[in-house]
């Protein structure tokens, strides 16, 4: 299910009574779509989780890199995987606090200058992308 639809579909559930956590949804479904414009690739490209985004690291550069210039420069936190995975992909939290869209623009507008100062060439901001987008159902 597309992730805009994954939205309106639980948007109208809640409407009838049922209680879910939309602005972690709508945090979900905008970062997940930002992470695309952008040109990264999402990881699984079958299904995504509504509590955290995964992305492919880059071709030429590394996770290390990227979380490390995320921690040291901004004083972000975001996170690498285990095992098969490890080194591989990125991982982006929102749950609870990090679900909010300040927070999420917060760590979007940072990795957009990390991926830059690490040499990846964006097809789009993903801060911006995340904007345009959250605005649309705010």
């Amino acid at each position: 299910m597309k992730q805009n639809n994954k939205y309106n579909y639980l948007n109208a559930l809640s409407k009838i009574g049922k209680n879910l956590d939309l602005q972690q949804l709508e945090v979900c479904c905008h970062d997940s779509n930002a992470v695309v414009a952008a040109g990264l690739k999402l990881y699984a490209r079958s299904g995504f989780s509504n509590t955290v985004t995964v992305f492919e690291v880059p071709e030429g550069l590394t996770a290390e890199d990227i979380l490390h210039t995320m921690r040291e420069e901004h004083n972000i936190l975001i996170a690498g995987s285990f095992d098969v995975f490890s080194g591989k992909v990125i991982r982006i939290g929102h749950m609870g606090n990090n679900a909010s869209v300040e927070n999420m623009k917060e760590t979007l507008k940072a990795l957009d200058e990390t991926l830059f100062k690490l040499g990846f060439t964006a097809k789009a901001s993903l801060l911006e992308e995340f904007t345009k987008n959250i605005g649309s159902v705010s």
